[in-house]
């Protein structure tokens, strides 16, 4: 699925379920397709990790100058999100609220740090606390959407899609992310639409064409709509 913050380890064919590809996750929470030899894979690997370590370096020297800057909890928080590290991220988008709770952003984010954690009723109370702050927050809503969908409340994350699309008719992730829940709900002519509709908006989106042009969307089994 798509969003919350990056991060795939692996690659595979078949298609992730919702709740795998929440876990990774940003605007997309998908699976990366390995490209190219492994060398070069390994090589920005590295540059990556130095530009994380940087990144923790430098704002965890500012957070020695400025211990009690909002900004600087911000940023290293990221940094430590950035670096698979969710529980010293969690660390400072607390301290960042306790600073400014008000701050749609801090809350998103320790809302995936949650998630990342594991503490899925944390996060989703996060998410629901920023969405009071931002009711019109078409990113949010996906997001949302994203973490109902990781705990099996299909219901409710497609509701939160729909709202995202409503919001903004081209969210492409949006149409992505409510596909592949039709797809676990076994209904593909749904599924196919929101996919159909994604390629119309981003006719580079490879992830969509070859989601469409897998077998399953193209069986006879889906259930038929009231």
């Amino acid at each position: 699925m798509r969003t919350m913050n990056n991060v795939s380890k692996h690659s595979q064919k078949n298609i992730c379920s919702v709740s795998d590809r929440v876990n990774h996750c940003s605007q997309r929470c998908y699976t990366l397709v390995a490209i190219g030899i492994a060398i070069t894979l390994t090589i920005v690997s590295q540059i990556r990790n130095i530009s994380w370590q940087n990144n923790l370096i430098l704002w965890g020297n500012v957070s020695l100058q400025s211990p009690g800057k909002e900004r600087m909890h911000i940023n290293l928080g990221k940094a430590y999100l950035d670096n698979n590290r969710p529980k010293d991220a969690a660390e400072h988008f607390e301290a960042a609220l306790r600073i400014n709770p008000d701050a749609v952003d801090s809350r998103t984010n320790l809302g995936i740090a949650y998630k990342l954690l594991g503490l899925t009723d944390k996060a989703l109370l996060q998410y629901n606390l920023a969405m009071q702050l931002a009711p019109d927050s078409s990113k949010l809503h996906n997001n949302l959407g994203l973490l109902y969908a990781s705990t099996g409340m299909t219901d409710k994350a497609i509701e939160h899609f729909k709202r995202a699309i409503l919001l903004q008719a081209d969210f492409t992730d949006a149409y992505f992310n409510l596909g592949l829940v039709y797809i676990e709900m076994k209904d593909t002519d749904r599924a196919r639409k929101e996919f159909e509709t994604v390629l119309r908006l981003n006719p580079n989106d490879h992830q969509a064409e070859e989601l469409l042009s897998g077998e399953y969307l193209f069986k006879s089994d889906s259930p038929q709509k009231p």
